[in-house]
């Protein structure tokens, strides 16, 4: 008997017919069991005297299917079409271990007139549940992506669900590749984990030109859904080019682009698109240094300029003038990574008939900077040794448009770097930053746009992790453990010379959650359960009688059980699991500008999470005072030793617990 648990059905381009896929989970007791592909024949099953039936195509090798999907792809020829295959496995009983669950799925490229078929990508999966092919379009470029639902891995239910993008054409190490003679074929690459709690589903849903990925969740504690919006699901590269955008007459063209992000360390390709260039004024052609930018595949090249005879006859050789004359070029460059995303940035430059400094400031030429951090410009000038320059100096300036109030005559630096100290620029303001370069009567100037934008609010609890006492003897309301993030700020903000502003708070309480021996994960529940404060206050007082009765909630099949993160003694009846935590998070926002509601994930919000331990038996509370910048000094940090002590003397020991290795 074969046990079939999913199905599909579909048309391709170019074929009237209809196709059915079947997942066939199991032949017997046996998972060893293929997918098969139909195909509908009106003429088929004459003998039984109906009008068509399916007739079998194909038979995929699979290995527990559990769900199975198709596309097709076509770019230039004949459409490929391709089966997804999604493998699982169920378990072995008791004998069952965590990485049993990690198995391959399937990527088939299937001929559906010859029923042949080749084995093209095997996809590691984690007990995946569900696959879903779809096309998503971002930044005017559309894109097939498959969506996996991996219900359960190596960290147990908590196991993330992926996306991948398909690059139709690879090379052998499965890289994105457009180089004739080294392209095999097509296979999907992984762009995006979504953390999921046994997931059942991820699906893809679009809404005008919006898109939203929806993630069906079921943990033995009910079935849940997640939506997710998305943009772009892939990282696109981000152009960065060193290039002089002042050039004197003898100078030669040079760029280096190695410098670009979002490569993950494969190789960039390169395109360059012509926008602008000045006519060779001799012939009214375009410059020969042109289409040498155009037809280079590096990220760094330089353009010497070929030397031509001085004149017709003569022995003498001169730089060819009409490689690269004088006048204002315009370029765009493209860069693709290893998925097929694209990034786009354009470069504007200026070739001078006489000598010329070659200036530049490196970096991006546009960027967004944030109001309360420290800006810093590098620039780059060279004199020029072209003939007919001049023996005199250079002279550096910077300025900006509009004007930065606090420096004399408007300009703000005369060296060859630029520091603006923090909270100087104005939010929400687009500053034309220009370095002017002076070599004798020529001056050559450069510029970059920059787009200040507000710091999100920096969020802190005071005490940090730590652990707190249960015991039993408590009453309601007898003990309260404070949850205190007042020493949270708005860094744009300054009031008496100290950071201040109004800010708007939002608290989440979660724990920890088994269900047997499964990790459930991280689980909110409501904070008005341990604490009378509203959420959308700066401080709440946490009820420890409450907060006891919340262990309890750790293991849902443990009825009436308490479980503690330690201190449990031997043979006792109180109940220990060292993941058995308690996690407090509060989310700050500027409460005049900031999102509302202020809640996680909200453009310029901050979220910090605590983690509580908890113990049946008394013991001090030791608390951590966190501290006022990312970077701290080697001095001594502050500590608070707060709750009760019994009779005796606390005794103090300061340990590292975090290697200082990146």
């Amino acid at each position: 008997m074969t046990t079939q648990v999913d199905t599909h059905l579909f048309n391709v381009e170019q074929d009237p017919r209809i196709f059915l896929a079947i997942a066939n989970y199991k032949v017997g007791v046996s998972t060893l069991s293929p997918v098969t592909v139909y195909g509908w024949n009106l003429n088929g099953c004459s003998e039984r005297r109906v009008d068509g039936c399916f007739e079998l195509l194909a038979t995929l090798p699979a290995v527990g299917a559990v769900s199975v999907d198709t596309f097709s792809y076509s770019q230039g020829g004949a459409p490929r079409h391709y089966v997804v295959i999604g493998n699982s496995f169920e378990g072995r009983g008791s004998s069952t271990v965590a990485s049993n669950h990690e198995v391959n799925s399937f990527v088939y490229q299937v001929d559906l007139v010859t029923g042949t078929f080749e084995l093209v990508q095997s996809i590691r999966t984690s007990s995946v549940q569900s696959v879903s092919v779809f096309a998503h379009c971002a930044h005017s470029v559309c894109s097939t992506f498959l969506a996996v639902a991996n219900n359960r891995g190596l960290g147990g239910l908590a196991t993330e669900s992926r996306v991948y993008k398909w690059a139709p054409e690879v090379d052998k190490y499965g890289t994105a590749c457009t180089v004739e003679g080294e392209v095999t074929s097509g296979q999907f690459q992984r762009v995006l984990d979504i953390p999921t709690l046994a997931a059942l589903r991820l699906m893809y849903r679009a809404e005008g030109a919006n898109g939203f990925l929806v993630a069906v969740l079921s943990s033995g504690l009910g079935i849940a859904a997640r939506v997710y919006s998305i943009d772009d699901l892939v990282p696109r590269p981000r152009p960065i080019i060193d290039m002089p955008t002042v050039y004197g007459s003898c100078d030669q063209l040079l760029f280096d682009a190695r410098a670009s992000l979002n490569s993950a360390g494969r190789p960039l390709i390169p395109e360059w698109t012509v926008l602008g260039f000045p006519l060779v004024l001799s012939t009214a052609a375009m410059p020969g240094v042109i289409e040498d930018l155009v037809g280079t595949s590096e990220l760094k090249s330089t353009f010497p300029i070929p030397m031509t005879r001085c004149a017709p006859g003569s022995a003498d050789l001169c730089p060819d003038a009409s490689y690269f004359p004088a006048g204002a070029y315009s370029f765009a460059l493209q860069l693709t990574n290893w998925v097929g995303a694209v990034g786009h940035v354009g470069v504007t430059l200026r070739k001078f008939l006489s000598a010329a400094p070659r200036v530049e400031i490196r970096g991006e030429k546009e960027r967004t900077v944030l109001g309360s951090k420290e800006v810093v410009l590098s620039a780059f000038a060279q004199r020029s040794n072209c003939e007919g320059k001049s023996r005199a100096g250079l002279v550096y300036s910077w300025t900006s448009s509009p004007q930065i109030p606090g420096y004399k005559d408007g300009i703000l630096s005369t060296g060859l770097e630029l520091v603006l100290l923090k909270n100087t620029l104005t939010l929400g303001e687009a500053y034309s930053v220009s370095f002017t370069v002076v070599q004798g009567d020529v001056e050559a100037v450069v510029s970059v746009m920059m787009h200040v934008e507000a710091t999100k609010a920096v969020s802190k609890i005071k005490g940090g992790n730590r652990r707190v006492s249960l015991p039993k003897s408590l009453a309601s309301g007898a003990r309260a453990y404070n949850l205190d993030a007042t020493s949270s700020f708005l860094p744009d903000r300054k009031v008496g010379g100290k950071h201040g502003g109004t800010l708007a708070y939002s608290w989440e309480c979660a724990r920890f959650v088994k269900v047997a021996d499964d990790d459930v994960g991280v689980r909110l529940f409501p904070c008005a359960d341990v604490t009378k404060d509203a959420i959308t206050s700066p401080a709440l007082a946490v009820d420890a009688a409450a907060l006891r009765a919340k262990t309890i909630n750790f293991a849902p099949d443990l009825i009436g059980v308490p479980t503690f993160t330690s201190g449990c003694k031997e043979n006792g009846v109180e109940r220990c699991d060292p993941t058995a935590k308690f996690y407090f998070s509060v989310t700050v926002c500027d409460a005049v500008t900031g999102a509302s509601p202020c809640v996680k994930g909200a453009v310029g919000a901050s979220t910090v999470t605590v983690e509580w331990s908890t113990s049946p038996f008394e013991a001090p509370e030791v608390l951590i005072a966190p501290p006022d910048a990312l970077r701290v000094s080697t001095s001594v940090l502050p500590m608070a030793l707060e709750g009760g002590v019994r009779a005796g003397t606390a005794s103090y020991r300061w340990m590292q617990v975090t290697s200082p290795q990146p």
